[in-house]
């Protein structure tokens, strides 16, 4: 159901997201979207950057879990 402030203005609940489980959980947690994809996820803790292939399935995964 829509988030309402208590005098019934719509107010629209995205989330912030950085992988597939955490766009799972939004959705689950009724959330309507995504407000920030945190992209930098996928380059932290590497040595290399990560291919454009391994980014297309990590973002491809991201939204097929929206």
């Amino acid at each position: 159901q829509p988030a309402l402030t208590i005098d019934g203005h719509r107010v629209e609940v995205v989330a912030n997201i950085g992988k597939a489980s955490e766009a799972a959980q939004a959705v689950n947690a009724g959330g309507e979207g995504v407000g920030l994809l945190r992209t930098e996820f996928l380059f932290l803790e590497r040595s290399a950057p990560p291919t454009e292939e391994e980014q297309y399935a990590a973002y491809t995964e991201m939204v097929t879990a929206l």
